[in-house]
């Protein structure tokens, strides 16, 4: 051993140390606070990513939406407004492959909640005078999505917006209707002509 190597006994008179362990480990209420500090950025990252997936499945429903609007305005094209014969046959065909379940024989839509709840469908339905317009329903969608979701078909986007019917013109009046739905669900209503 060298003489830089070796441990110095004047060094270590008087003292009650181990020359091979020179660190001490962790003291309880440091392995406390680093496993606090893990915790936090966990449930961080949780929460995050319960938000962004929210978020995906009210885009989702946005854009179905948006394509069963155009599949039915094209379908009804040569009717002259009139939409007396729609139904929810028509319109699945109309939304995406992965929104489409079957119920009893019968091929429904499902909204993203679909799998944790089966109310949670999209229906169409004629309205209006002289069944002018026609209106699609999303039942049974969380408070928070009925609030995003509405908010995409205000200011003329949709003829009429209406949350567990109450008819809505602006972001304010949408929030406190979709938060009067029951269970932690509202039904939205999106008027076309």
């Amino acid at each position: 051993m060298s003489e830089l190597n070796k441990p110095s006994i004047k060094r270590l008179a008087g003292k009650k140390c181990d020359p091979l362990k020179s660190e001490r480990g962790l003291t309880m209420v440091e392995l406390l606070i680093v496993i606090g500090i893990i915790a936090g950025i966990v449930a961080f990252i949780f929460i995050k990513s319960m938000t962004v997936r929210s978020d995906v499945k009210s885009s989702k429903t946005v854009d179905a939406i948006n394509m069963i609007y155009q599949g039915v305005d094209s379908m009804f094209a040569n009717s002259g407004g009139d939409y007396s014969t729609i139904a929810n046959n028509d319109i699945v065909t109309l939304a995406p492959k992965n929104m489409i379940y079957s119920n009893g024989g019968n091929s429904i839509i499902g909204t993203p909640w679909y799998n944790s709840n089966n109310n949670s469908t999209i229906t169409v339905a004629p309205t209006g005078t002289n069944n002018t317009q026609f209106t699609l329903t999303l039942n049974e969608i969380p408070n928070d999505n009925c609030r995003t979701i509405g908010s995409q078909f205000l200011n003329g986007v949709a003829a009429a917006v209406s949350a567990n019917s109450n008819v809505v013109q602006n972001a304010t009046a949408l929030n406190t209707a979709c938060d009067g739905g029951s269970g932690g669900n509202s039904n939205l209503a999106l008027t076309f002509n």
